[in-house]
């Protein structure tokens, strides 16, 4: 009986737009699967909450947000069940109030806030909620949001990957100062392109508008200006959270990259402490 229905929902052409669109696909994925559990008397196993951003490429969070944030938001602001549907600015179903919030996730330039930590909220476009977070930086940062806008401040190295981006190597252009429409976002890179809709050249953001152009490169010397929370893993660095050393001001090598973070060694080729540049 339960096959006989959907049967009758694929063939339909009233159901036929809703089943092809992701959200569609989604929820009847949901329903098949609670009737079979509840057929079969089984019990739902609880997700535990996702303590990292996805890991898929072009899904990666603007520059100046990380998990684990406090976020402050200055309006009221439309939420989301989805960061699908944060992004494209559809089918909201809250009004987040102004006031401080934890960044539990991040997709693709959305973030969701809490005021329970640890616990999921509301998804929410930072390029139209304007907020702020309480991160370690020091320099006045932008939030890269696909199909938004974006002002690069001074002639920056453009690459044709997010990879030599990240790694600052294989530089094949020189991109020129000025306003671009962010066309994609991966591994904290930014694609920025004159021609909306149209690739144009990846940039590091962390190079491009800052004051200083000191790139961590596997391998390459790194200068430490200041004292330095250290951690045992890149997550921990990014997050902040479970300092074990602080690394003392000086020259490194730097022996690993990984999601913005760096391993910054004293012996060439052993590994050493993670740190977040920001």
């Amino acid at each position: 009986m339960l096959s006989g229905r959907i049967l009758e929902i694929i063939y339909s052409t009233i159901d036929h737009p809703i089943i092809t669109s992701a959200k569609g696909q989604e929820g009847y994925a949901r329903a098949i699967s609670d009737a079979l559990i509840k057929q079969l008397k089984l019990k739902k196993k609880l997700k535990a909450p996702v303590d990292k951003p996805p890991a898929a490429d072009g899904d990666k969070p603007p520059t100046t947000v990380k998990i684990g944030d406090k976020y402050t938001l200055k309006k009221s602001t439309p939420g989301y069940y989805t960061a699908a549907d944060a992004l494209v600015g559809r089918d909201a179903r809250v009004t987040v109030q102004a006031g401080e919030y934890w960044v539990h996730n991040i997709a693709n330039g959305m973030i969701n806030i809490t005021k329970t930590k640890g616990q999921p909220g509301s998804w929410i476009n930072p390029g139209t909620s304007a907020g702020s977070t309480t991160s370690n930086s020091t320099t006045t940062t932008q939030t890269a949001v696909i199909g938004g806008k974006y002002t690069l401040k001074k002639n920056t190295p453009g690459f044709y990957t997010a990879a030599d981006a990240k790694a600052g190597k294989n530089q094949r252009v020189t991109v020129l100062a000025g306003e671009y429409t962010v066309f994609n976002i991966a591994n904290g890179m930014i694609n920025i392109t004159k021609s909306k809709g149209q690739p144009g050249s990846w940039i590091n953001p962390e190079t491009s508008n800052s004051t200083t152009t000191q790139t961590a490169v596997i391998g390459g010397k790194y200068t430490l200006k200041k004292n330095t929370p250290g951690f045992y893993t890149a997550a921990d660095a990014k997050a902040g959270r479970n300092q074990r050393v602080t690394v003392s001001a000086g020259e490194y090598t730097v022996f690993n990259t990984s999601n913005g973070m760096i391993n910054l060694t004293k012996v060439k080729g052993q590994p050493g402490s993670w740190i977040n540049p920001k």
